[in-house]
């Protein structure tokens, strides 16, 4: 029997509540030569024991699958991920569904509209800085 979307959603989002994390990183690296570089990077991930939800997050809505492997105190874990712009894209699509973690999803879709948005950068003086949201927002309408 075929799912509807709103059905996989659900589902989805049933299994983020309790095995998920939403996971947004901004990282600045000054370089030897003056110049720095910015990164952002989002990602939702899902860690289990039984690879079979995994298998299931992963064919329903792309991603990659990692396995950890087992060590003393752990046994192997299976790990889906969804990063950057697929991650944003499905966040906004079970956040309607989240019980638990709603406040998390909506830190992260804000997060990475910010990002969208673009936090465009200029070149002032041999260094890049940021735009602030508000002067981006500007730009772009």
């Amino acid at each position: 029997m075929k799912q509807s979307n709103t059905a996989r959603y659900s589902y989805a989002a049933g299994i983020i509540d309790g095995e998920g994390s939403f996971v947004a990183s901004y990282r600045r690296r000054d370089n030897k030569d003056g110049y720095s570089r910015n990164s952002f990077e989002s990602k939702i991930s899902v860690s289990q024991k039984d690879g079979r939800i995994v298998d299931w997050l992963y064919g329903v809505f792309g991603g990659f699958i990692t396995i950890q492997k087992a060590y003393t105190q752990r046994p192997e874990m299976y790990q889906w991920v969804i990063d950057n712009r697929k991650a944003y894209e499905f966040a906004k699509k079970i956040y309607s569904f989240l019980r638990y973690k709603k406040d998390q999803c909506l830190i992260f879709i804000k997060l990475s509209e910010r990002k969208i948005i673009g936090e465009k950068q200029r070149h002032i003086n041999g260094r890049f800085q940021e735009l602030s949201l508000l002067e981006s927002q500007k730009r772009f309408k």
